[in-house]
């Protein structure tokens, strides 16, 4: 008779399973970063800009510099969108808001700017509570209430980055107007 040593035994009980390639990545917050280079522009003339796009494209009544550090060269805004449904029946609890964050970080020559934490937050009808999906994630599906509505969500939320995006780099790579000249 073979018997396995306790050693080799031990071994394979404390060994890691090596993951398939099947094998699913959970999903990750909903989130776009990048690191932007302006070249020659010290950090002091990128927090400007940054100040000046965050005044006139993101905070509103609905949102909130939170963070406004020179020192560090740090922005970071709280902000809250309204949100419909593209489902006529049965939507009115899912009304509500999309809440995400800016963060905008300045150094000499570049800056780095983050739009993440999007979360859902659903508005109660007079017949039926408020449904909340949540933190929006890279999952593709969301069973437990309405995968259309879960990529409606998504789909928002990436244009309405896309567009803070676009706005954003165009006011970084400029001057802010009349800064220099009162």
């Amino acid at each position: 008779m073979l018997f396995a040593s306790p050693v080799a035994i031990f071994a394979l009980l404390l060994a890691e399973p090596t993951p398939s390639p099947e094998a699913k990545a959970p999903p990750q917050p909903l989130s776009f970063t990048e690191v932007v280079t302006v070249e020659r522009t010290p950090a002091k003339e990128l927090y400007l800009r940054a100040v000046s796009w965050l005044a006139h494209s993101v905070v509103d009544a609905e949102s909130v510099l939170e963070v406004q550090d020179r020192e560090s060269g740090t922005l970071i805004s709280k902000v809250a969108i309204p949100y419909e449904p593209n489902v006529a029946s049965s939507s009115e609890n899912i009304r509500g808001f999309i809440t995400f964050t800016v963060t905008i970080m300045v150094k000499d020559g570049r800056y780095k700017y983050m739009i993440s934490d999007f979360t859902h937050h659903g508005s109660p009808s007079p017949t039926a509570d408020a449904i909340d999906f949540g933190a929006l994630t890279t999952a593709k599906e969301f069973p437990e209430i309405s995968t259309k509505i879960w990529k409606h969500l998504k789909t928002v939320s990436a244009s309405r980055a896309s567009a803070l995006i676009s706005s954003m780099k165009t006011a970084m790579s400029a001057p802010v107007p009349g800064a220099g000249n009162w």
